[in-house]
This record gives C-alpha cells, structure tokens and sequence, in this order.
C-alpha cells in the first residue's frame, strides 16, 4: 500500500496552398504558428539535406512494414460463424506473440526514424529556425508520413484487415478515427464519446475479438466486454471475486488529464486494465496522447513516463477463494517513451492460471507535457 501510496504522489508533483516559404521569411518568430500542414511539408522537402533522408527513411519503413506483416501467420487461424475458434494455448499463442513482436518492432522502428530525422533538423539552424520547439519538428515529420501512407498502427491495420473476422480492432480504429475527424474546430471535446472508450479489451485481445464481442474458445462462444469504469458506482462491484479484499478480473478503469500549451492543448490518458480470455490473460497500464494544433486534435507523439504499481494475485492452484491473498505479488515498473501511445503489459498463459489485480491496490500513472494524472483499479 505504501508504494501505491508513493506512485499516486507522482501525480501531484508532475502536474505541477501558398509559395513555399522561403528562409528569410522564417526568421519571423511567429512565421511557425501561420504555417499550414502543407507548408511545413514544403519547407521541409525543400532542403537538399532533410528530402533525401526522408526519402530513405519512407524507404526503409515501407521495406520493414512488408517483411513484419509476412510474418504474421493469421492464415492458421481457425473461424466459425464470424467468430475465431480457438482450441487451445499451444496452437493461439505462437500467433498472438507473432502480432505482439511485429507490431513493436514497427512501433520501435517508425519512432527511431522519426527520431533520426529531428535530430537532421535540428542540426540545420535554417531549418531549425522554423520551428518553435522539437516536438513541432516532429509533428510535422508524422504528418509527411501520413501523407506518404506510413503510420504508426500499419501492422496492426494489416494484421486486421488480414483476419479471418472482422475485428473490433478494426472497428474501434475506423470509429475513433472518425469521430476526431469530426471534432474539428472543437476547442474541448466531449471524450467521453470517444469510441475508444466504450471498450475495456487492450488492443492486442481486440483483434481477436469480432465487432459482436465474441470468441468461440474450446468450442464454448464467449462474450468478453469488459467493464470500463469511470468512477465508483452502483456497478463498482461487478466482476468482483469473492475474497478479504476481492480482485478485479475483466476490468477497465481509465482517466483523463489536460493542459493548455502555447502551442495548443494536450490530452493524456492512462489506463489501468486486467483482461481474462480464459486461455490468455493480461494485465497492465497504457497510456495515450493527443495534440490539438490547428483547430484539430490528433494522436501525437511527445515524452511520457508511464509507471505502474500496485498487487495481483496470480497462481494455478484450486481453490474456494482464488483470490487469496496468499497469493499476491506486488508489482512496479516505469516505461518512458516518445511513443503517441504504449503500455507496460504482461500475459500469463493457459485455462488454470488466475489472475486477478487487486481492488484499491493497483494502479497507473502517466505524465508529460506538463500534464499528468492517474488511475487505481475500483
């Protein structure tokens, strides 16, 4: 209790179609703010150093995407009635991990070239010079990604799309897409309406999962919504094993933070979840950012340090009470990333594992950009 204590600290202390522009117009200091997306693009590409390395690094990218998808090998997944059947942990884990390490390979991969080419930038003082901070910098490169159809979920938009089902992944990604495309001009929108947020499976489990939140595991069709909760309600016992103290486990507790910036809003969240599909089971806290700049917010990258604490029981033992804390081991780790969204995740695999995290006793922290907030499991 002491280290959720400390870890929940954290948050008080933390959250303390024109001509391209030429290089003389940018020594005006407020020249970045009027830059439109396309601008920024041009000026970019109009350097005889920043275009050639963009171009080998879309290159590399494109090159990196093909080989990670190939080797996702979702043709041996087995489905029936528009629902995955899985059998069991042996045949649906080496697929799973293979979703798992392509994914961050690519994640990990987009950021370093990413990284590779602000650091071009920024070694340039004309180029530099159009810029108010390194972060812009690297907004601007995203968006010349986006324009050249590299982003940053493409593994798992083709590992969807390839699927047998129509994922909730899917369905979740197309949904959100468009509701913040809708937002636009919005200075604050209502979040709460994000679809993202109607959904407590991580997003690994949702591609598993179709948009009817079904899996036919060991011939047995599973619905497996898990409860998201916003606060301490009349529902806040749900999902509760019986026990001393009781654990969560399919369940989704999330939270948001905000800040105005000079260059616009930033919107973190962070999540605390436990997810029990029977044959896998995960736990773990995420986190997410968005930057509203030119009237529209988007998913963006920018530092954040997401730490996760607290207790979960875990063992393969039968008993009456499964949620014994006799059982329980006490977890911390912190993962700082450039990332727009990661987790600090782990699995536990098979029908006779438990897991439950314990109720008032585990639970995430994330900070950046002068925002941070947190979230404990109800």
């Amino acid at each position: 209790m002491r280290k959720l204590i400390v870890l929940m600290g954290l948050v008080l202390v933390v959250a303390s179609c024109q001509e391209n522009p030429s290089f003389s117009e940018l020594e005006d200091a407020t020249l970045a703010n009027r830059m439109t997306e396309e601008e920024e693009a041009a000026f970019l590409l109009s350097s005889s150093k920043f275009e050639p390395a963009y171009r080998k690094a879309v290159d590399r990218l494109s090159e990196t995407r093909t080989q990670l998808t190939k080797g996702v090998e979702v043709e041996r997944l087995k489905s029936a009635d528009g629902m995955l059947v899985i059998q069991s942990a042996e045949e649906f884990r080496p697929i799973y991990d293979q979703v798992v390490k392509a994914d961050t390979v690519w994640k990990n991969q987009y950021e370093a070239e990413i990284d590779a080419l602000v650091k071009l930038v920024k070694a340039d003082d004309k180029l530099a010079a159009g810029f108010e901070e390194e972060d812009e910098i690297s907004w601007a490169i995203e968006d010349l990604l986006e324009a050249d159809r590299v982003g940053y979920e493409d593994v798992m938009q083709n590992v969807s799309d390839r699927m047998p089902i129509s994922t909730l992944w899917g369905q979740v990604k197309r949904d959100s897409d468009e509701w913040l495309a809708s937002q636009e001009g919005v200075e604050t929108p209502n979040w709460e309406q994000y679809p993202e947020e109607k959904y407590g499976i991580e997003p690994y489990s949702q591609l598993f999962v179709n948009n009817a939140l079904t899996v036919n595991i060991q011939d047995t069709v599973r619905e497996v919504e898990a409860i998201v909760s916003v606060g301490k309600g009349d529902e806040q016992l749900e999902g509760r094993v019986l026990g001393a103290n009781g654990c969560r486990t399919f369940r989704m507790r999330r939270a948001f933070g905000d800040n105005g910036t000079q260059n616009g809003a930033t919107r973190l969240r962070v999540r605390c979840y436990v997810n029990n599909f029977w044959i896998w089971k995960s736990y773990g806290v995420s986190c997410k950012g968005w930057i509203r700049r030119r009237g529209r917010w988007k998913a963006r990258r920018y530092e954040k340090v997401l730490t996760q604490g607290g207790t979960i029981i875990s063992h393969t033992a039968s008993l009456q009470d499964p949620c014994d804390p006799v059982f329980a081991i006490t977890v911390g780790w912190t993962k700082v990333r450039r990332h727009r969204s990661f987790s600090i995740n782990r699995t536990l695999w098979g029908p006779d594992v438990y897991l439950g995290v314990c109720r008032q006793g585990f639970a995430g922290v994330v900070s950046g950009r002068g925002v941070a907030v947190g979230v404990v499991m109800d």
